[in-house]
């Protein structure tokens, strides 16, 4: 693969400038690579960056690439503590010095060097900072001549994939190897679930709903990304009930694969560690609980009790928390390795978002982030009670009254 010049940084660049407002949500560190998860409102996309030395490189990926090891690193723990939780404002490159990217977070800000004689990394937040590696000086850069076609970015990315794709060695540990049965059902339970959410929270019946009563193709900003302009809006109206009866029947299709796993569980191995049948302690939550089948629901009252209750519960309970709105906290404590049914943890999503909107929240589709405790980290001496979480999924909900 060749090098990228600096014309194709800029369109780079302009690719990752896409993703401005994003918040990182997780760091990736490895011996030369680093990667900033960044939360688009949709899903979660990497801003990947190689400081080898051989083909120095800034992308903007999908997902994590295959074959990676984990290391810790300074530049690693520096953007765990200084640049998570920061929102994306914008990229920008340096015509002056040449192949050199800044991605700035508000007042903090990444400079990327990209030359091959002084690759490099530099990050500023908080009135401290870091580098990869020795910082060299730069001398400004000779006019880039193009002697080629650009590439997009989309090619970039594909050619750098297929170098990578070589051969890698993936770090997995022995224990990974003897996942019992009922581990790998219950894991492939969860990416079903997750799957489904993501299903769910497009919008097609909504849109073609929205078609159908005003008969025409200028639709809301949240939906443009959907419609193809160049159609009638009737033809973009059978598109939308087309493409939500197809995800009907492939959600109809999971959950009964989900069905069929569960079954073959609970005919297996029972779990072996039980749930914990108290998680408020001397909280003042008291009494807030939902009983289900086979588990426990708990919410706190408060930024204290949230706390208190996330601090109690074991690692393998769930964590539930309305997405972009204020709520209490709800944790699902269930015995280690047990499956909760979707139906379990829909009823305690309402029961989340009736005690904390608690009116006029009838006809309204609210969004529930889940995942296991953890995954869910207190922030260090904030009294709100606000967290960080990853490896979450989402479920979307309407409650009535």
């Amino acid at each position: 693969m060749k090098v990228i010049n600096q014309s194709e940084l800029e369109v780079l660049a302009n690719a990752l400038s896409m993703w401005n407002g994003a918040y990182v949500q997780k760091i990736f560190s490895s011996e030369h690579e680093l990667g900033l998860g960044l939360w688009t409102n949709v899903e979660l996309k990497w801003l990947w960056i190689s400081l080898d030395k051989s083909l120095p490189i800034v992308l903007p990926l999908a997902q994590l690439p295959q074959g990676l090891v984990k290391k810790t690193t300074p530049v690693g723990l520096f953007l765990n503590a200084h640049i998570k939780g920061k929102t994306l404002s914008s990229v920008t490159i340096n015509h002056e010095l040449g192949r050199v990217m800044t991605v700035n977070f508000g007042d903090s800000r990444i400079e990327i060097r990209l030359f091959q004689q002084g690759v490099n990394l530099l990050v500023f937040a908080n009135g401290k900072k870091i580098s990869f590696d020795k910082v060299k000086e730069i001398i400004p850069a000779q006019k880039n001549l193009v002697l080629g076609p650009l590439r997009t970015a989309e090619q970039v990315v594909r050619e750098w994939l297929e170098v990578k794709s070589g051969p890698q060695v993936i770090a997995t540990s022995k224990s990974s190897d003897k996942k019992s049965n009922v581990q790998k059902k219950q894991e492939a339970i969860l990416k079903i679930e997750k799957d489904i959410s993501a299903k769910q929270t497009k919008p097609w019946r909504e849109l073609g709903a929205w078609f159908k009563a005003h008969q025409s193709n200028e639709v809301p900003p949240k939906y443009k990304e959907l419609i193809d302009s160049r159609k009638s809006w009737t033809q973009n109206m059978a598109v939308c009930f087309a493409e939500a009866k197809k995800s009907d029947e492939k959600i109809k299709k999971a959950q009964a694969r989900i069905e069929k796993l569960k079954s073959e569980i609970e005919h297996g191995e029972v779990p072996t560690e039980k749930a914990k049948e108290n998680v408020f302690g001397d909280s003042e939550a008291k009494g807030r609980t939902l009983h289900l089948k086979a588990a426990t629901a708990f919410m706190g009252k408060s930024a204290k009790d949230n706390l208190k209750i996330l601090r109690r519960a074991n690692s393998w309970d769930y964590w539930l928390h309305l997405r972009d709105f204020p709520s209490a906290h709800v944790i699902i404590a269930r015995p280690k390795g047990a499956v909760i049914a979707e139906e379990e943890i829909k009823k305690v999503g309402e029961w989340l978002i009736k005690e904390s909107v608690k009116k006029n929240y009838s006809g309204i589709a609210y969004e529930i982030i889940i995942c296991e405790c953890r995954f869910v980290k207190a922030i260090k001496g904030d009294r709100m009670g606000r967290v960080h979480f990853q490896n979450e999924r989402v479920i979307r909900l309407k409650v009535d009254t």
